[in-house]
């Protein structure tokens, strides 16, 4: 699963996180994923998640000072043993804390972390990250990074990426994900065995709909791992959605013992 989250903004006019977290925590306990990638992530909303999905540990640290947003990635140690992890920065430096290049208006990162499914001993490496909102640049040079790290840090091992690129489908950051010369990434949603659910798109906004059209997140996959199922989900309390954002789903299974990376 991949979820923006939403931000918590003290003066923010959309529902604050406090009204929200319940909602997000129910949401993600009931459909049960082994793996969630969070964006907008702040450490009380960590703190309240954490409190609220007992079957779940995290890792990750803030895009800036770790008490700024993160790209956490919570999973079930229950189901997965954490092998390794960590997490860089989308610049020209990306090992340097809180930098950015290229026009972004935040510092951005991808925190990764590679598991061993301890029913199955297979393993996959999973990156979640967050594109800059305001630089067009800098989300095609973000991709172009996340490719090289996916790279070095994954090698020939099964990959899963989440995230918000804040990019629709076929705009330079996408095309670069999924170029066959680059990092040869194929897009969940279109992967899955079984059709699509639930819209295509996957920004709200708070309002009463998804937004036509607004398909900025995604699950994208390669290496020997077949996607069955792919969704949407628009799950909703009292007809309010739990963030400006919808969660994006995909079930995968992994093909044979991984090699090691």
């Amino acid at each position: 699963m991949t979820f923006n989250l939403r931000v918590a903004v003290a003066d923010d006019a959309e529902p604050p996180w406090t009204a929200r977290r319940e909602a997000v925590a129910s949401l993600i306990r009931f459909h049960r994923p082994d793996v969630v990638g969070v964006q907008e992530a702040l450490p009380p909303m960590l703190d309240d998640l954490g409190a609220r999905l007992e079957a779940f540990s995290w890792v990750g640290r803030g895009r800036g000072a770790d008490q700024n947003e993160h790209c956490a990635l919570f999973y079930r140690p229950d189901r997965l043993s954490l092998e390794r992890h960590d997490t860089f920065w989308l610049s020209t430096t990306p090992t340097v804390p809180e930098s950015r290049s290229w026009g972004a208006a935040y510092p951005r990162i991808s925190t990764w972390a590679a598991f061993s499914d301890d029913r199955t001993d297979r393993s996959l490496v999973v990156f979640n990250t967050h594109f800059d909102h305001d630089s067009a640049t800098a989300r095609r040079e973000s991709a172009r990074l996340v490719g090289r790290q996916i790279d070095a840090r994954a090698g020939a091992a099964p990959v899963a990426v989440l995230g918000d690129l804040n990019a629709p489908p076929g705009t330079p950051p996408y095309r670069r994900l999924v170029d066959p010369a680059g990092p040869a990434l194929r897009d969940a949603l279109y992967d899955s065995t079984h059709p699509h659910h639930g819209p295509v798109a996957t920004f709200n906004g708070f309002g009463s709909e998804v937004q036509p059209g607004a398909r900025i997140d995604y699950i994208f996959v390669r290496g020997p791992v077949d996607v069955r199922r792919h969704g949407t989900l628009t799950d909703r309390w009292n007809g309010h959605f739990p963030s400006d954002h919808c969660p994006v789903v995909a079930d995968v299974r992994i093909r044979g013992k991984a090699p090691d990376s």
